[in-house]
């Protein structure tokens, strides 16, 4: 490995990252997720035609959700826009998740670029996005830290004007639990775990309010994909070469096969939808999200005025669905 094996490697990755993150003139992906850095957004998206969408949770309370750190002409998303609310928080019906879009200013055949400090919120709406039918989503990398770490302009985001979100979804990059129970176990289906491995061995739920432990039957175990492992997103917010993803896949066991399905599940979603993306900036052609994950998967909420517990007024009832229990 000698200075100039090391330089064709550093032109290979450049070529690389512009491959992956210049997907605007000429070069759309289309109905794939796309990656954009914050120079690029500047200079092609802001005062043009791309619809920036800032995503958050919790009502802008958060920090990471504040307002104050969108990008000029921002739409924000509170991405509890998108769920049932406590204490399942399951994903709306698509016909559903476009009229939220809609009433944003959202429009399909708009091209758009997802931004948040939080990379799984971001590629959890890029997911959304898409799976509702948007012709070209981008995920700006790094979110609204490196907009400011590329010291642009922060304004408060403009009111939006309501439209409408018309589109033909796509169900092939969803998998809800019929879809996945019909075929577990099909040498075809392959189901990837990319929550905690203290999550994944049933050792915690992962949750303050859920209770169920275990796993899916077949699973296997692809790293922990939240924010704060460094195997999948940079301590700047930043998210690694997709092929860099796709070679720890490939030592815990998750080889590239367009043949089969890969569906990514995690605890209800977030997480699963950034390995999705990485999947697909990687060119991985089969690949689902599990819109519930093991949440949807494991519990049924029952409405119940005498329950107590973790989510008092609501008892938490196990599903019929296979699953692994250890301990």
């Amino acid at each position: 490995w000698g200075p100039a094996m090391g330089r064709e490697a550093s032109r290979n990755r450049a070529d690389a990252d512009r491959a992956r993150c210049s997907a605007w003139d000429g070069h759309s992906m289309g109905s794939s997720p796309a990656l954009i850095r914050a120079s690029e957004l500047a200079d092609r998206c802001v005062g043009r035609a791309a619809k920036v969408i800032e995503a958050g949770w919790g009502g802008w309370t958060h920090p990471w959700g504040s307002v104050l750190d969108s990008i000029p002409g921002t739409v924000v998303l509170d991405t509890d826009l998108l769920e049932s609310g406590w204490p399942d928080w399951r994903l709306l019906p698509v016909e559903t998740l476009q009229k939220v879009l809609g009433s944003l200013g959202v429009d399909s055949a708009d091209p758009i670029v997802v931004s948040s400090t939080r990379a799984t919120a971001a590629a959890r709406l890029a997911w959304v996005l898409l799976v509702s039918g948007a012709h070209e989503v981008m995920v700006l990398d790094g979110g609204s830290r490196a907009w400011k770490s590329a010291r642009r302009s922060m304004l408060w985001p403009e009111p939006h004007r309501s439209s409408e979100f018309v589109a033909q979804p796509r169900s092939t990059w969803v998998a809800d639990n019929d879809w996945l129970a019909t075929r577990l176990g099909r040498p075809d289906v392959r189901i990837a775990d990319v929550r905690s491995l203290a999550e994944y061995e049933g050792r915690t739920s992962g949750y303050r309010t859920l209770e169920a432990k275990g796993r899916i039957p077949g699973s296997i175990w692809m790293g922990d994909a939240d924010d704060s492992n460094p195997i999948y997103v940079r301590a700047d917010g930043t998210l690694h070469d997709p092929f860099e993803a796709e070679q720890m896949w490939l030592k815990l066991g998750l080889a590239r096969d367009d043949d089969c399905e890969t569906v990514f599940v995690c605890g209800g979603g977030w997480r699963a939808s950034l390995a999705w993306l990485y999947a697909r900036l990687a060119g991985w052609e089969q690949v689902r999200v599990l819109a519930d994950g093991w949440s949807g998967w494991s519990t049924e909420f029952v409405a119940d005025a005498e329950a107590g517990g973790t989510t008092p007024g609501w008892r938490q009832v196990p599903t019929s669905l296979p699953r692994v229990v250890l301990g």
